[in-house]
């Protein structure tokens, strides 16, 4: 059985919670400027857990929001380290033979 249809998969649920995880923290920041009701933090942090730090970072970094929670500032920059290091092994099926010594 081919894997690469489940890497596929793999790559759209990351692409879509990382859109979805930073259109919620700009919202938030959206709600905190007018003084309006906010997203959770447990929200935005499970969020990026479920796949969507790189989204996090983002929008922390595009926006400057949370970014003086050490909770968010310490964790979203290792989850995203973390899913880093998880893409690698998720491609290793697919890297190529190592070359024989005689070449």
């Amino acid at each position: 059985m081919d894997a690469m249809p489940t890497l596929f998969y793999w790559a759209m649920y990351f692409w879509l919670v990382n859109i979805l995880t930073f259109a919620v923290y700009a919202f938030d920041k959206h709600q905190a400027y007018y003084a309006k009701f906010r997203v959770p933090e447990l929200v935005l942090i499970l969020l990026a857990v479920i796949g969507g730090a790189f989204g996090a970072l983002m929008a922390m970094l595009m926006f400057r929001h949370k970014v003086r929670k050490p909770l968010f500032y310490i964790t979203v920059p290792l989850l995203v380290l973390l899913m880093c290091v998880g893409s690698i092994f998720l491609d290793f099926p697919y890297a190529p033979a190592p070359l024989p010594y005689g070449l």
